[in-house]
C-alpha cells in the first residue's frame, strides 16, 4: 500500500471588487476574475474526480485553458493520466506552475507523485536506474519541502528497491518524525531491523505499526503481513509460544478477510 495524494482546492471565490483579492500571479499574467473563474471550474472537477473521471479530466483541462498557471489542476490531471507520458507531462507542468516559491506544497506533491508513478505504476520500477530517476524527483521535492511525509516514505521504498537498506531506514525515520504512527514507515523500518537481526528494535516498530493499525485501520493484508513478520521475529528470538500465538492470529485474520471478500463479491452480484 502506498500513499495516493488527492489535492482539493477548498477556495470558492466570489469576485468582490469592493475588497479586491489578489491571485498568486502578477496582473500582467492573470487577473483575479480569471483566476476566480478557473478555481470555480477546478472545484467542479473535484466533485467528479471519483464518480466520473473523464468529466473531471475535461473540466481540469478547461480550467488550465482559462488559467495556464493553475498548478493544482495539472497535479490532478497527472493522477488521471492514462499513459506514462501523459502522467509525467502533467506532473512536470504542475511543478513548473508551482515552482519558484509560488506553491511549495504543490511543487513537492508533483515531484513526489511523479517519483511514485515511476516506481510503482509505470511498470519500470524493477530497473535500478529507473528507480534512481524517481529518487531524483523525490530529492528535488524534499529540497523544497524537507518534511513532505509521503515523499519521505516513498523514497524509503525506492531505496529498498535498490537494496540500499540503510538509506531506506533513514528515510523511514524521517517520516516517523513527522508522524510517529505512520503504519507503513513503522512496518518497513521494523522489517529492516528484522533483516539486520535487531529483533528488539524490530518489535518496537512493529508494535507501533500494530497500534497505528488499531487506531486508524487500513487494508487487512497489512495486519496479516505485520503479524506474520512479528511471528518470524519471535521465532528468531527462540520464543516459539509467542510465534505460534501470532501465527494463529494470522490464520484467523486471513480466513476472516477471505470470508468477508467472498461475501462482498457475492453481494455485488
Amino acid at each position: 500500500p502506498f500513499l495516493f495524494l488527492l489535492l482539493l482546492l477548498l477556495l470558492h471565490p466570489t469576485p468582490n471588487h469592493a475588497t479586491d483579492e489578489a491571485s498568486p500571479w502578477p496582473k500582467e499574467h492573470i487577473t483575479f476574475d480569471t483566476y476566480a473563474e478557473s478555481v470555480a471550474i477546478f472545484n467542479q472537477a473535484v466533485q467528479h474526480q471519483s464518480s466520473n473521471p473523464p468529466k473531471a479530466k475535461q473540466l481540469y483541462l478547461q480550467a488550465t485553458r482559462v488559467n495556464p498557471y493553475l498548478a493544482e489542476a495539472y497535479l490532478n490531471l497527472g493522477m488521471l493520466g492514462s499513459t506514462h507520458e501523459e502522467v509525467k507531462a502533467m506532473y512536470l507542468k504542475a511543478a513548473e506552475a508551482a515552482g519558484e516559491g509560488r506553491n511549495n506544497v504543490v511543487y513537492s506533491d508533483a515531484m513526489g507523485n511523479l517519483g511514485h508513478h515511476i516506481v510503482e505504476e509505470s511498470g519500470f520500477g524493477h530497473d535500478y536506474y529507473v528507480v534512481e530517476q524517481a529518487l531524483a524527483y523525490y530529492q528535488e521535492g524534499l529540497r523544497v519541502t524537507p518534511t513532505h511525509l509521503s515523499t519521505l516514505y516513498n523514497a524509503g521504498i525506492a531505496y529498498e528497491r535498490q537494496g540500499k537498506r540503510q538509506e531506506a531506514f533513514e528515510m523511514y525515520k524521517k517520516a516517523l518524525r513527522q508522524d510517529a504512527l505512520h503504519i507503513g514507515a513503522n512496518l518497513n523500518a521494523g522489517n529492516l531491523c528484522m533483516y539486520a537481526g535487531l529483533h528488539n528494535l524490530s518489535l518496537v516498530f512493529h508494535n507501533r505499526a500494530l497500534e497505528a493499525y488499531t487506531q486508524r485501520g487500513n487494508n487487512p493484508w497489512w495486519k496479516i503481513g505485520l503479524l506474520n513478520n512479528m511471528g518470524q521475529t519471535y521465532l528468531q528470538m527462540f520464543q516459539p509460544d509467542k510465534t505460534i500465538e501470532l501465527y494463529r492470529q494470522v490464520h484467523c485474520c486471513s480466513r476472516l478477510f477471505l470470508f468477508l471478500s467472498w461475501v462482498q463479491l457475492h453481494w455485488k452480484r
